[in-house]
């Protein structure tokens, strides 16, 4: 459906030479020196082999080809560290009630807790498998030229399944909104957490490096 609309899109504002496929992320494998630039919005962090795929998109990319990525790179498995659990539940408590409203469950959010690894490895092993990978792939094949973190390390957890109680007509709960977007940029500026997304801008290098 995604991709009936983005061709009716293009039909209708008359822009050709544009090509739609579907299929599965870790197969693609374009011919060689055939791309510009590579754009990629959340996938990475759910392809295997990860080193083999960049591989395959270094050998796509024509000489100063460029690469850009806005991907999840914390922890793989979306397994959290405690002190991450610690302060969503902490700011969870600082929130009335009726912002806590967990649309999945139907109850008051209190805490945030993960599904343990072998929930992911049963149901969705790809999910989040090569997210603590990404980076450091990129940096050693291509050369990065700009990372721009973004946060998410606490406002993702604690605003997962609560964030359509927030009225974008009450200044009072935009200013919840703004408060914690503030402390979460406080705690990755003084290096208490780490981002856990990030946007990524690389380039094909002119001589590739020795293996």
């Amino acid at each position: 459906e995604a991709i009936a609309t983005a061709r009716g899109w293009v039909t209708q504002h008359g822009i050709g030479g544009v090509r739609f496929d579907v299929g599965a992320v870790p197969d693609i494998d374009p011919p060689a020196a055939s791309c510009d630039v590579v754009l990629s919005n959340f996938t990475l962090h759910r392809v295997p082999d990860l080193d083999a795929f960049l591989a395959r998109l270094d050998r796509a990319l024509r000489p100063g080809g460029w690469l850009i990525l806005n991907e999840y790179v914390g922890p793989r498995h979306f397994q959290f560290h405690s002190r991450q659990l610690q302060i969503v539940e902490e700011l969870l408590a600082a929130l009335p009630g009726r912002l806590r409203q967990h649309w999945p469950s139907g109850g008051l959010k209190n805490s945030y807790l993960p599904p343990p690894v072998a929930h992911f490895l049963a149901h969705a092993p790809n999910e989040a498998v090569s997210s603590e990978e990404i980076v450091g792939l990129i940096g050693a094949r291509f050369e990065l030229v700009s990372r721009r973190d973004y946060g998410g390390s606490i406002l993702s957890p604690l605003l997962e399944g609560i964030i359509g109680n927030f009225d974008e007509n009450r200044e009072d709960e935009l200013a919840f909104l703004r408060l914690l977007a503030t402390f979460e940029r406080v705690l990755l500026r003084e290096g208490v957490l780490a981002s856990d997304f990030a946007v990524l801008v690389a380039r094909k290098r002119a001589t590739p490096e020795a293996a």
